[in-house]
């Protein structure tokens, strides 16, 4: 698949599930969106569940401590009670 065609099937999938205008999609996706911190489940080439991985840093007593904030952690409603995104949480 396509990478424009890849974000823009996990956009609609972000709307679908969220209800979020497109303008605030297409912010978040072209402030936030990455492959190497975007994890998702397809089922027939068509996304199911998703979720973002935002790198942060975090300092405390000057320090910085790396981690990552979860953020558009979705399934798709008829996915969901299966829960086929727990094979990928550790």
């Amino acid at each position: 698949m396509e990478s424009k065609d890849f974000e823009r099937q996990y956009k609609h999938l972000w709307k679908i599930i969220f209800k979020d205008k497109e303008s605030f999609i297409d912010m978040y996706f072209n402030n936030f969106f990455s492959l190497d911190d975007f994890y998702y489940v397809e089922k027939d080439n068509k996304p199911i569940s998703m979720l973002l991985s935002v790198p942060y840093n975090y300092c405390y007593n000057e320090k910085l401590y790396p981690f990552a904030y979860l953020s558009g952690i979705l399934t798709k409603e008829e996915w969901a009670l299966r829960r086929t995104y727990k094979k990928y949480i550790k």
